[in-house]
């Protein structure tokens, strides 16, 4: 807890709640991904390979974006994305003793869990786009992998998106709680 209010009280409250929600969907990814690709029954060394090379680079942007979304830059005066999020981070700032009215802050902070929660789901979906674009790099540019490879990563991905949806979502849903 210590974490989350140092980086709530320096950075965002929104900015904490999704570091936490993202630390853990790191792992639940890789974990949906090494889960997905265990049906492999060929080419499983060269397929491994390159979702263990190219998945951390394809998340950490992801969640760089993320981050941003979620209030990263608050401190140096670019503050999050969306109204409520900044609002959120100013009544939090303001030790709640802020002018805004309660039935307003109440509805911000409910619909934080909500926010986190498809935010979640377009991160999930922005990961599975991200690596369809190093299957097509690999199968077309690269010329790396052939054609049954590249089918059986594109079949991989889609199951560790079903997977990855599933289990981030409901973890985001509630560590935003």
């Amino acid at each position: 807890m210590r974490l989350f209010y140092f980086l709530a009280r320096n950075i965002s409250y929104t900015f904490a709640v999704a570091f936490f929600i993202s630390v853990v969907g790191f792992f639940e990814g890789m974990y949906s991904y090494l889960l997905a690709s265990s049906f492999i029954l060929a080419s499983y060394e060269k397929l491994f390979t390159i979702f263990i090379q190219w998945l951390p680079i394809v998340f950490g942007i992801n969640l760089i974006l993320f981050f941003i979304f979620s209030g990263f830059f608050t401190p140096v005066k670019l503050p999050a994305f969306m109204k409520r999020h900044r609002r959120i981070n100013r009544i939090f700032k303001s030790d709640f003793t802020s002018e805004f009215p309660l039935k307003e802050a109440y509805g911000d902070f409910s619909d934080l869990v909500m926010n986190n929660t498809t935010a979640s789901a377009l991160f999930s979906i922005a990961v599975a786009i991200g690596m369809m674009i190093v299957t097509f790099y690999k199968f077309y540019m690269a010329g790396d992998i052939s054609l049954f490879e590249a089918r059986s990563m594109i079949k991989i991905i889609i199951l560790a998106t079903i997977i990855f949806m599933l289990v981030y979502g409901i973890t985001a849903h509630l560590f935003g709680e």
